[in-house]
């Protein structure tokens, strides 16, 4: 994966379903005050749509944002478990001094999400703690962002996301005539830390 030819570029719709999502996450750090919270992120639960009949549906999208923050973050891949009781992954990362644990979860949803995630929740160690939290909601096509500091009433806004479909999705990829060194990255991430 992490040598391919000069001539071929390739990507992955689920990823580029993913931009908004990368996004909001990224503006959640944005403020001077919350930057430093990136280097004390210590919990991360994934909650993605589980598929028709039971099937995982969700699951690439949700191992690819954890990957993208793993890769962007500096992560390094420690642990990864999946439970038979449910399919929930447990991945244990290496930040720093202290370790971070992401718990990817299929869950059902009353409507579909466009990008298969129906929540993502990251969590600091250490004080003051700082809780992040992106919840879809469908019922307006958009994403409900909370940000809890501690010792301060919590801050909410809900972002509308543009829906795109097959057709729209693969245009904008088509737009690029360059390789995606991020996402090339992100894979070669999902792939350590699935093997880890």
């Amino acid at each position: 994966m992490e040598k391919s030819s000069g001539d071929i570029d390739f990507s992955d719709l689920n990823w580029t379903r993913l931009t908004p999502w990368r996004e909001l996450v990224a503006q959640c750090f944005d403020s001077a005050e919350l930057h430093p919270c990136l280097e004390r992120l210590a919990e991360v639960r994934v909650e993605y749509e589980r598929g028709p009949d039971g099937g995982a549906g969700g699951l690439g999208r949700g191992l690819l944002i954890t990957g993208w923050l793993a890769s962007r973050l500096g992560w390094a891949p420690r642990g990864y478990s999946v439970s038979s009781a449910d399919g929930a992954r447990l991945l244990i990362f290496k930040s720093g001094s202290f370790l971070v644990r992401v718990n990817a979860v299929p869950v059902e949803v009353a409507a579909s999400c466009p990008s298969g995630l129906a929540s993502l929740t990251l969590k600091t160690e250490g004080s003051p703690a700082v809780s992040f939290a992106l919840v879809s909601q469908p019922e307006c096509n958009g994403v409900l962002a909370r940000t809890e500091l501690a010792g301060r009433p919590p801050l909410e806004h809900t972002s509308r996301l543009e829906t795109a479909g097959e057709v729209e999705l693969l245009n904008e990829e088509l737009k690029f005539a360059s390789r995606d060194r991020i996402y090339e990255q992100v894979l070669a991430m999902v792939a350590r830390m699935t093997a880890a």
